[in-house]
């Protein structure tokens, strides 16, 4: 296909060319977060498997890791922070026996 066309109307040349239009849309950017995007600060969870697996890596006292992970399933904490596991863990260490 040409990219010009030529009409001849009564000794005159209209050239025509085509026009393309880009399907542009045009986005509104806002300064405030979107509701359901998580904040860029908040602290990401992890399950408590995955505490564990690294928590067992740094303290090697296996009887009281075991221990604290199984009273966290009793308890039905499954997913949370690594801080506030951390300071579940230190609880626990410091809880009367």
């Amino acid at each position: 296909m040409p990219e010009d066309t030529q009409n001849v109307k009564d000794d005159v040349v209209v050239v025509q060319k085509p026009v393309i239009q880009a399907a542009t849309a045009s986005v509104a950017v806002s300064a405030t977060p979107a509701v359901n995007a998580p904040a860029m600060s908040e602290p990401v969870q992890v399950t408590l498997n995955h505490f564990g697996i690294g928590l067992s890596q740094k303290d090697k006292r296996v009887e009281l890791v075991n221990a604290f992970l199984v009273m966290e399933r009793r308890a039905g904490n499954y997913k949370d922070t690594e801080a506030s596991y951390s300071a579940k863990f230190e609880e626990f260490l410091n809880a009367p026996a």
